[in-house]
Parts: structure tokens; C-alpha cells; sequence
């Protein structure tokens, strides 16, 4: 079997780049607000300490949620090239919840031994600046907006370098720690065998240069880099010599005689491998899972209603990891008659909804009060406020489905389901053999109200044409049914616009790390 080293890395860095560019944005950000709140407490009382900012529980954060996302669109890219070459597809959606604990959870383990340090230096650079501001004349003696304006001109450029440092080193070790984990849910891992694949990069170290000449290893023997041990580019266990701003990538591909889900008829771009256990910092990554996961239980159980157990049924199919989004415990109520949020209480309709679909209404009205409490979406009678992630994802979908364009091009998108009518429902019931009437039906209904809301009822239905009235009503009600498709899932809108159903779950978790 054969591999096309340039295709493979060319492949590799692309989607690398798209993912330090949306990574960068975000980490900058943060950088930019902390340096921001230092200058300001500079200008208002002269402090140089700078304790508060740059917390280790915020960066924390920050290295979980990049290797969960950077993880997540790597093992969805490997299964996806591998899938080429076997007969019997892989389905990498299925391993969807697996991944992201797995990645979230390495993620807090890097971070737990990077944060200390990287919280130093950004809080050394706000003292530097400002203790020499102290003793500099010509400062001193200027207005209070041009210091501000001074002050920032330099910690953005100083937020865009930082940024793009730790993201570029933490990128590399992420998708090259997802490719491993996602060839694992294809091959064991003692089927697998493994290159090194160097970089194009003129600045490439002659040692990974080496790495990518040697000859493959096994999958759970490390790769020889520069005289240290590395079972991938970017292992954290590596020196930094080693690790810093690489972007060498990591193929698998699995022996001639491994047996995978399907029959192996060539290997050339996208293949699949194994892993294994430790990825460098040993038991240490079992530890801190254990500890965010109980984190989140804690949280969860926290703003768990008092009326939960009363209304969900034991054996109901629930989600509720959104209850840790929550700032404040809601109320929750039992009805006969419709389920709705209105302000911190929640209203489920019991009669309506059983085991098999109590699940998706909670995920939906539960989005609303969380969607209020974090301030992504504000309505009253008479005005709202959307955050700007949230408007312009709006835009971003009616463009997508063409609600702008005119003539026969205008809802286009909609042909094949007859804009969501009855006898279209019914004429694809039998793809859903795995769902009852009442799933099936409430998917379909949930796919038609968040085409309604983004079209005012033009396409599909769920609320009256004046609810849609205000576009903040339209906002919330997106907001909701993205809530549902992140936290339930949901196999009809998957089925019939599989781009856009990707596209919610990736807003909502964007509004999360925000």
C-alpha cells in the first residue's frame, strides 16, 4: 500500500489553515479583552499587577474548546477521505459524542500543564508595557483618549502574535491527535501502521525532515525525532524544540492483512489507523476528564429544576448537558396544553410529548431561557437585541437557501421536499423505519418551523405568520431548534439538508465559547 505524501499534506494544511484562522479569531478576542481591562485599570489607577486577568480557569477553557473543535473537524476528515476506499461506508457521525469527550478532555489535560506558563508571559507583557508607560514623559502628558488609543494600538498587535502562536502549536498536536483517534474507530490499533509526514514549509526541521523519511512504525511505537520519542507531530510529551510551530502531519493506514468495516482496494490519500493510551501526559488525561466531567455533572445538577423527575420519564431519551449553560435555575412546569419558555419558567405540554420525544422539547424551550439568561437573544414587546454571531448566522442561512433571490431561483433550495407539505411527509415516513410515528413526526415538524422562522412561513410552518413578525422572534426560534439538533439530534433534518444541519450545531457550539 501506498501513500502520496504531497497530497496528504497538502490536504492536511488546508484544512489546518481554515482551522487556525476560525481558532486565531477567537483567541485573539480573549487576548484583547484582557489587555483591554489591563490598560483601562492602568488609566484609572496606576495598578501593574494584573492578577485577575489572564485566569487560568478562562484559558482552560480556551485549550478545551480549540481541541474540541479543531478534534472534531479532523476525525470528521479523516473518516470522511478514508470512506473512500472501502466498500462498506463509515459513518463518522455516529462517533460524534465519543470524539468531542475524548478531545475536550485531552484538551484540558494540555492546557493543565501549559496554562501557568502562558498566563505569565501575557501578564509579563501587560507589566512591562505599563511600568515603562510609568517613567515615560511624553505619555504622561497626553489626554486620556490617546493613551487608550496608544495602549491598544500595541496590545493588538501584541493579542494577534500571541494568539497566533499558541493556536498555531496547539492546532498541530489537536488534528494530529483527532486523525489518531478517528482511524481508531476504524482499525485496532495493532493493525495499523503509521508515517511522519513533513511539512512543505521551507522552515521545516531537518529532524522532522528525517521523521518523514524513515520508514512507517506500528501504531503504538513513537517516531525517533531529533533523539527524542513522539508518537505524533505535535505530542506534547516532545520537547518544544520539537513541537513549536509545526505542522507536520500524521497517516495512518492499516496493514494488508487488517479487516476494517469493508474491503481495503487502495490506499493514496485518506486512510484510517488506531491509538493508544496516555498520548504522552499517561493517566494524567484520565484524571482530568474525570474532573470536567464531574465539573459539568456538578453544574448540571446545580440548575437541575426541582420538578425534573416529576415530569421527565425515567427511561426518556434526554440530553441535558445544556442545563451547565445555565446562569439560573428555571422553573419548570407540566401542561396539557402547549409548551412554551416565558421568562425563567418553562411550560411542557406532558400530554403531547412521551418518552421518545420529551427529550426534543426540552432541548427547544430550554434553548430559550439560555438564549435570554446569556444575553444571545433579548425580546420583549416592543424591541430585541440580537448579538452579532447570532444576525449574522441568520443572514448567513437565508442567503444559503436563496430567500434573496428572485424568480424560479427563489426557494430553490425547498424543491424536493414540496416546501414541507403533508403528502411529502408522508411520502418519505418509510426512510425513518427506525423512528416511531411520534419521533418521526415531531422531527418533521421541528425541520419545517426552522424553515419558517428563517422564511416568515414562505417555507414550512410551526408559528403564526405574526409571531415571525420581528425578526428577534425568527432569531430565537432558529436559536431553539439548533438547541434541539445539537443536544437530541435530529435524523430527518440531518437526512434531507445535511449542509445546514451541520451549520446549527457548529453556531450553537461557536455561541457557547463565546
Amino acid at each position: 500500500m501506498r501513500l502520496d505524501k504531497d497530497k496528504w499534506q497538502k490536504a492536511f494544511e488546508k484544512e489546518l489553515d481554515k482551522a487556525e484562522k476560525r481558532q486565531s479569531s477567537k483567541v485573539r478576542r480573549y487576548y484583547k479583552n484582557q489587555y483591554y481591562k489591563g490598560a483601562e485599570s492602568f488609566l484609572s489607577s496606576g495598578q501593574t499587577s494584573f492578577q485577575l486577568l489572564f485566569s487560568t480557569n478562562e484559558l482552560l477553557k480556551i485549550y478545551r474548546n480549540l481541541y474540541e473543535d479543531i478534534g472534531l473537524q479532523f476525525a470528521k476528515w479523516y473518516a470522511r477521505n478514508f470512506d473512500k476506499y472501502i466498500k462498506k461506508g463509515v459513518n463518522p457521525n455516529q462517533y460524534v459524542d465519543e470524539w468531542q469527550n475524548s478531545f475536550a478532555s485531552y484538551g484540558s489535560a494540555v492546557g493543565a500543564e501549559r496554562v501557568t506558563l502562558v498566563s505569565g508571559t501575557a501578564k509579563a507583557t501587560l507589566q512591562k508595557v505599563t511600568r515603562n508607560l510609568m517613567t515615560d514623559i511624553d505619555f504622561q502628558n497626553l489626554g486620556i483618549a490617546e493613551k487608550t488609543r496608544i495602549l491598544r494600538s500595541q496590545f493588538n498587535r501584541y493579542s494577534a502574535f500571541q494568539a497566533e502562536r499558541l493556536v498555531r502549536t496547539e492546532a498541530t498536536s489537536a488534528a494530529n491527535f483527532a486523525t489518531l483517534k478517528s482511524a481508531n474507530t476504524i482499525f485496532p490499533a495493532a493493525d495499523m501502521m503509521k508515517e511522519w509526514v513533513a511539512s512543505f514549509d521551507d522552515r521545516t526541521r531537518s529532524t522532522h525532515a528525517e521523521a518523514g523519511a524513515s520508514e512507517p512504525v506500528p501504531q503504538n511505537e513513537p517516531f525517533m525525532v531529533g533523539g527524542a520519542l513522539m508518537m505524533y507531530p505535535g505530542d506534547p510529551s516532545g520537547p518544544a524544540s520539537e513541537v513549536i510551530n509545526c505542522r507536520c502531519s500524521i497517516a495512518p493506514f492499516p496493514k494488508q492483512t487488517a479487516q476494517a468495516t469493508g474491503e481495503i482496494t487502495d490506499i493514496n490519500f485518506g486512510l484510517g489507523g488506531g491509538t493508544r493510551t496516555g498520548y504522552g501526559l499517561g493517566d494524567f488525561v484520565a484524571d482530568v476528564g474525570a474532573t470536567v466531567a464531574s465539573g459539568v455533572q456538578d453544574a448540571k445538577e446545580s440548575m437541575r429544576p426541582d420538578a425534573w423527575s416529576k415530569i421527565v420519564p425515567k427511561n426518556a431519551k434526554v440530553n441535558d448537558n445544556y442545563l451547565s449553560l445555565l446562569k439560573e435555575r428555571p422553573k419548570l412546569q407540566s401542561s396539557n396544553n402547549g409548551s412554551y419558555a416565558s421568562g425563567n419558567t418553562i411550560v411542557i405540554d406532558t400530554k403531547r410529548f412521551n418518552s421518545d420525544t420529551i427529550g426534543r422539547v426540552l432541548a427547544h424551550e430550554f434553548g430559550h431561557v439560555i438564549h435570554k439568561q446569556r444575553e444571545w437573544v433579548l425580546l420583549s414587546s416592543r424591541k430585541y437585541h440580537s448579538i452579532d454571531e447570532v444576525v449574522s448566522f441568520y443572514k448567513s442561512q437565508r442567503k444559503k437557501i436563496g430567500i434573496n433571490k428572485r424568480g424560479e431561483e427563489k426557494f430553490k433550495y425547498f424543491d424536493h421536499v414540496d416546501k414541507f407539505s403533508w403528502n411529502h411527509r408522508n411520502s418519505i415516513r418509510k426512510q425513518f423505519p427506525n423512528l416511531t410515528d411520534k419521533e418521526f413526526t415531531e422531527d418533521y415538524a421541528a425541520v419545517a418551523d426552522y424553515f419558517g422562522a428563517m422564511t416568515k412561513n414562505k417555507v414550512g410552518w410551526g408559528h403564526s405568520n405574526s409571531y415571525y413578525r420581528s425578526e428577534g422572534w425568527r432569531h430565537a426560534e432558529m436559536l431553539a431548534h439548533a438547541f434541539e439538533n445539537k443536544y437530541q439530534g435530529n435524523l430527518v433534518f440531518k437526512k434531507l439538508f445535511p449542509e445546514i444541519y451541520e451549520d446549527t450545531i457548529k453556531w450553537i457550539d461557536e455561541l457557547i465559547n463565546l
